[in-house]
């Protein structure tokens, strides 16, 4: 009786050992990488999230330096006419104008090199 009584605590002790063994091989395996693969993955997402982000923000300040430079150039076009003594939107000639239209496409350049180049 008692060589049964050994057997079977053998037996569960070899089970128990074989269980402990297989857990960290579990662990080591398959747990640990794919908490790694995952953590890479949430580094990609957040990556790509955070340039498309900055891609946001340089169109967005793309487009505020455009309407600024449009707005400038109104400002310009209508003191030209006030200067002359016409109304505001008034129509210039062209020696009138072209510093003002060589201004306002310098400003547009400047904006695209600083905004789209990035």
């Amino acid at each position: 009786m008692k060589t049964f009584i050994r057997e079977y605590l053998n037996r569960i002790l070899i089970g128990l050992a074989f269980f402990i063994i297989l857990w960290f091989l579990y662990t080591a395996l398959v747990s640990i990488p794919r908490e790694a693969l995952e953590t890479r993955e949430r580094m990609a997402t957040t990556e790509r999230r955070t340039e498309m982000l900055n891609q946001i923000s340089r169109e967005s300040s793309y487009t505020t330096c455009k309407a600024n430079s449009h707005k400038t150039y109104s400002n310009d076009w209508d003191s030209k006419c006030e200067t002359i003594g016409k109304k505001a939107d008034c129509v210039l000639f062209a020696y009138q104008y072209e510093i003002i239209e060589e201004r306002y496409n310098e400003k547009l350049d400047k904006c695209l090199s600083i905004y789209k180049a990035n």
